[in-house]
This record gives structure tokens, C-alpha cells and sequence, in this order.
């Protein structure tokens, strides 16, 4: 079977400009006056319209927060129903304060050989390729801070339109602050995005930036300012709210 494995991978991302881009769309049905028609009852339901939209396009690795957690698939020993519904677990760990906009994915998967083996990654770190990487967006920002951890999972229900429901759910564990979502994935309602956009950097508080962080794949770049450290938290506050 070719290909005969591949592994699904998720990471945390902060892209503030993606989020406003978002609320803006929900913004216009905020209107109590367009023409004389009163929008506001349509708002809640535009906020879920829009950001259960998968977001398509290439990612910036420094947009990144956290390592990577992986889901393994054996095609040749799995059965259909283990593809149609299945949880991918999600764990991270932070060293920065930072809001959490949403989930990137990408995958890896394997060409067996006679010789040798193949391996094809659409990782952002990697050569783009016409696959590019997926963004979930979050509802609201998940906020963060150095020493925290994440858990949540993303639940995956196969629909009509040959994608999946995705359900997703993520918990800060030292707030106690959940933010979730429901992605669609259809083509007809992606949201295509072929540029990288600039992204607020993570910020990291002064006794942290005098030490060399550990290396991780996935480690935002270090702010510089307090000015970078007011702009990361622009859309979620290190007390545990999420603001929309």
C-alpha cells in the first residue's frame, strides 16, 4: 500500500492578524442599522460560520508555541472505522506568555521501497508543498504563561462531504481557562490564505530572556520590549480570561 504509514501533527500557533481578519467578518453582522435591517441576531451564528472554517495556506515556523504532539496511522493494519472517528490527544508546555489562537496541522507520511523509504512532510519547516499546512481557529484566544500547560484533544467525526467534523478542546490546566471549537472541512468552505502574515511575537518575562532557552523545534522567537509583550497579549490577557 503506498503510502503505508503517516503521522497526523498538531502545535499550538498565535497569529493575531488571522484573528482580527476573522472578526472583522463577524464585525459587519454586529450592525443594528445596515439599510434599515437589524443584523445583530445573525452575529452569533456568522462567529461560528467563520471560524469553524479551516484555514489552508503556508505557516510561519516562528508563529509556533509549542512542540509538536503527533497521532500515528498503520494503513495496511487499520480499519476504516479507526479513519472515520478518532481522538488525537494534545498536550503542551509554554515558556512564554502568549495567546493560543488555534491548532496548526500537517502530516508526514511514508513510501515503502526495496531499497529505501520515501518520506513526504508538509511541515511548515520543510519545502512547501501543494497540501501547505491547515490552521483551527479558536472561538477566543486561549492566554498562557512560562510554566504552563495545555491538554485538550481534537476529536475527528468524518461528515457527508468527505472531511471531518473536527472537535476541538483545549484547557489551560493552571488557569482552569477551556476554549473550544467545531471545524468543518469541505472544500467548498476553507478559507485559503497563500500569504504568511506578520504575527505578534511571544513574550517572555526579563529573567527568562537573560537565559538560553532549551531548543525545541517549535519555540516562538523572543520578544525584545515590553511593547512586543503588551502586543502578544493583545487578545488574550495572562490572568486566564479569553477575550473575543
Amino acid at each position: 500500500m503506498f503510502p503505508d504509514r503517516a503521522t497526523l501533527f498538531a502545535a499550538p500557533y498565535c497569529d493575531a492578524p488571522l484573528y482580527d481578519e476573522s472578526m472583522a467578518k463577524v464585525g459587519f453582522w454586529g450592525c443594528n442599522n445596515f439599510y434599515g435591517v437589524d443584523l445583530t441576531a445573525l452575529r452569533d451564528d456568522a462567529h461560528s460560520f467563520y471560524f469553524s472554517q479551516p484555514v489552508v495556506g503556508p505557516v510561519s515556523p516562528h508563529t509556533l508555541l509549542a512542540t509538536e504532539c503527533g497521532y500515528p496511522f498503520d494503513f495496511g493494519s487499520m480499519s476504516a472505522e479507526a479513519l472515520r472517528n478518532f481522538t488525537m490527544p494534545l498536550s503542551f508546555s509554554f515558556n512564554a506568555v502568549t495567546p493560543i489562537h488555534g491548532i496548526c496541522l500537517w502530516f508526514d507520511t511514508s513510501f515503502p521501497g526495496g531499497t529505501k523509504e520515501i518520506v513526504l512532510s508538509t511541515s511548515p519547516c520543510e519545502p512547501l508543498t501543494h497540501w501547505y499546512q491547515v490552521r483551527c481557529m479558536l472561538k477566543a484566544p486561549l492566554a498562557v504563561g512560562p510554566g504552563h500547560k495545555v491538554t485538550g484533544s481534537l476529536r475527528f467525526e468524518a461528515n457527508e462531504s468527505r472531511g471531518y467534523n473536527i472537535h476541538m478542546s483545549l484547557t489551560n490546566v493552571n488557569s482552569e481557562v477551556t476554549s473550544t471549537n467545531v471545524i468543518v472541512t469541505q472544500c467548498a468552505l476553507h478559507h485559503f490564505q497563500y500569504s504568511t502574515q506578520a504575527s505578534a511575537q511571544a513574550y517572555y518575562p526579563q529573567q527568562q530572556q537573560q537565559q538560553q532557552q532549551q531548543p525545541m523545534q517549535w519555540q516562538a522567537t523572543q520578544a525584545t520590549t515590553d511593547d512586543t509583550g503588551a502586543q502578544a497579549t493583545a487578545n488574550g490577557g495572562v490572568d486566564g480570561t479569553a477575550h473575543v
